[in-house]
């Protein structure tokens, strides 16, 4: 009896509660296995036998020396048995554990004692109720009836509260069960008894890890590492324990600091823990060459795919991505990532700019149920990129529906963003109308005709159609459009009135997504009896910042640059247009939140070839205010009203450089 409780009780004291690297892999595994097997079928000769093989390849593991002390001692060689647990007890290997076990094997050679005096029998019952309880609590730990392995834990500590291994089976019995928190209570109770137990110590800091109580656990690992007490496999295990806390909680340099001892090692528990703590610390290279490391030492799937994703990590920070992308496919071609989650996949997908993969495993997680929170978003991006307008709105929305019910916590700007992706996705047609006051040369030359050189007051519109598929391609659009203007007023007496309407025909695109270049072309079609026949070809580009509207904020800086060039091919006329301005923008909120005023500083520049003086340039301040509406919970705002107003001065050229500008614009 006493040898099999000593098998459980190293078994089970000396594998921490928490997820570890165990060092008994390979041939020393199996022999191991074997011994235990045998013990169990009580054919004790081959359990030496095994044990031995197992202590020969593993020799510091104090649970294969005990197993084959206790082999022994069941095969009826107790002499071998206290032999054995000497040489471990000298190696310092198991000590606490050995020890006791050594005691009572020696007990069964040495010549019984004397009986007890009558006044000290009844002592007896106690000691032996308490090693019945706890033979039935490991045998029923080992089973995995943590309900009666905790009953009777707690009988064998009532009986013999001084007893460490017991208080261990109890601690253990309850973490197995889930109990963590009464698991943490009875180390800390057990402690108050035995505050120098370096064991109880220690499986305190593994529990106090589960809980998430990663201070407290460091506090007792890196205790325990201090004391003496500790064989040499739980020291190490203490050392990647406290590491993985460190990096837990965000402390990679203490990490590295505490696996030191070990980084000569080329294990995957070593290494890959190290390139973890690498990576957060941003040396890349050197986590590489870890996570490399640990993926060769070590064979199983699940292993290997985590240190292949580390990997991965580090060399797309690299800004190797071509390599990374290579490693990735080889990964999911090979069988590699199989026990990984679909959506995991999709993430290291994505990673490495494999959008048609990433959106594969995207819906794959999806008909899983797996598709939540902020994946949602993920998602609807890969869409986005994958130019599936249609499933990026519908992931979209779902994001929205989540912020509202509580599952992502979106702050308003960042909902704001998400609404207009949602209008931009969907949008397939609009209208922008525009009623313009100033020289000549200032307006839309698509819209105007020929003037005298005077101010003008112009009015005009268009309507938009962005065809299906390549309408819209992740910001990239093309649109057909038709659009009309009219002169309503001309300073120096020229024509105005319906003869003026000039209409127009044509399509644009914008082939860049992350640029706002627009290269177009239209057929100029007469309405009134003034207006043109010819063919018009423009390149537009504008770029800037704090034109939109922005709820994270109550002002912020705006600038914008806008030019142009466009070239009637009949009359052979060329006109060139610019304009930068720099200011601040400041939402209204006394009216509305979607009310913006914009004062700035402008320069504006315009060219007509058929002009006597071409080129003009002025400058000035004005400013702009924008009304920003039609919205609902899922989109918008989707269109805005707005009033600009300048005065200029000329700085060079005709007079056209100067004067008052004023321009309502509309855009639905």
């Amino acid at each position: 009896m006493a040898g099999a409780i000593a098998v459980w009780v190293v078994a089970f004291v000396s594998v921490p509660v928490v997820a570890q690297v165990d060092e008994l892999t390979g041939p020393a595994w199996n022999l191991a296995d074997q011994a235990y097997r045998a013990y169990e079928a009580k054919d004790f000769r081959q359990a030496v036998e095994a044990a031995r093989g197992a202590v020969a390849l593993r020799p510091y593991l104090s649970r294969l020396r005990v197993l084959l002390v206790n082999s022994l001692a069941a095969a009826g060689d107790l002499s071998g048995a206290i032999a054995e647990a000497d040489q471990a007890i000298a190696a310092g290997i198991g000590v606490d554990e050995l020890r006791g076990i050594r005691d009572r094997l020696a007990g069964q050679v040495a010549p019984p004692p004397a009986a007890p005096a009558p006044a000290a029998a009844p002592a007896a019952g106690p000691v032996d109720e308490a090693f019945a309880a706890a033979d039935a609590g490991y045998k029923a730990f080992a089973r995995k009836d943590y309900a009666a392995a905790i009953a009777n834990a707690r009988r064998a500590v009532a009986f013999a509260p001084d007893k460490e291994a017991y208080r261990l089976l109890l601690i253990n019995a309850l973490a197995a069960a889930g109990r963590l928190a009464e698991s943490e209570a009875a180390a800390t109770e057990a402690l108050s008894v035995a505050p120098g137990s370096a064991g109880l110590r220690l499986q305190r800091g593994y529990i106090r890890q589960r809980l998430g109580r990663l201070g407290q656990a460091m506090d007792d690992l890196s205790r325990v590492l201090k004391e003496p007490g500790l064989t040499a496999d739980q020291k190490r295990s203490a050392r990647l324990t406290l590491a993985d806390a460190a990096i837990a909680s965000k402390n990679p340099a203490r990490a590295l600091a505490v696996l030191s001892p070990l980084a000569g090692e080329r294990g995957y528990d070593v290494q890959a823990r190290r390139g973890f703590a690498l990576q957060a610390l941003g040396r890349q290279e050197e986590a590489l060459a870890a996570f490399t490391l640990a993926r060769s030492g070590t064979a199983k799937r699940s292993e290997r795919a985590g240190m292949t994703r580390g990997a991965i990590t580090a060399l797309v920070a690299l800004e190797r991505k071509d390599e990374a992308r290579g490693r990735f496919a080889a990964a999911l071609s090979s069988g590699e990532l199989a026990d990984m989650k679909p959506l995991d996949i999709a993430y290291l997908a994505n990673q490495v700019g494999d959008d048609a993969t990433a959106d594969d495993y995207f819906s794959r997680a999806d008909q899983r149920g797996d598709l939540k929170g902020s994946a949602l978003l993920d998602a609807a991006y890969v869409a986005k990129r994958r130019f599936d307008n249609a499933r990026a709105e519908s992931l979209f929305r779902r994001a929205i529906d989540a912020h509202a019910a509580g599952q992502i916590d979106l702050t308003p700007q960042r909902l704001l963003e998400i609404r207009r992706d949602v209008t931009n996705v969907s949008r397939t047609w609009g209208l922008n109308a525009s009623l313009i006051y100033g020289p000549v040369g200032v307006g839309d030359p698509g819209f105007s005709i020929p003037a005298s050189g005077g101010n003008t007051l112009q009015v005009g519109g268009e309507v938009y159609w962005r065809p299906p598929v390549i309408g819209n391609r992740n910001g990239a659009t093309f649109e057909v459009f038709a659009r009309a203007f009219e002169t309503l007023y001309d300073a120096t007496g020229g024509a105005t009135g319906p003869r003026t309407i000039q209409s127009s025909f044509g399509a644009r695109w914008k082939p860049l997504s992350e640029h706002n270049l627009v290269v177009e072309g239209s057929r100029l079609v007469p309405v009134g009896a003034l207006s043109r026949h010819d063919w018009l070809m423009r390149v537009l580009y504008s770029k800037g910042e704090g034109g939109d509207i922005r709820y994270d904020a109550a002002h912020w800086r705006y600038w914008q640059f806008y030019g142009e060039v466009d070239r009637f091919t009949e009359v052979h006329e060329t006109l060139a247009n610019g304009e930068l301005r720099f200011g601040h923008s400041f939402r209204i909120t006394a009216s509305s939140e979607n009310i913006v005023a914009t004062p700035f500083v402008v320069v504006g520049a315009a060219y007509d070839s058929l002009l006597g003086t071409p080129g003009t340039i002025g400058a000035g301040v004005g400013g702009t205010v924008r009304f920003w509406f039609r919205q609902d919970k899922y989109s918008g705002p989707a269109s805005y009203f707005d009033l600009t107003l300048q005065r200029r001065a000329k700085v060079a050229g005709d007079k056209r450089g100067g004067g008052w500008f004023f321009t309502a614009s509309l855009s639905y």
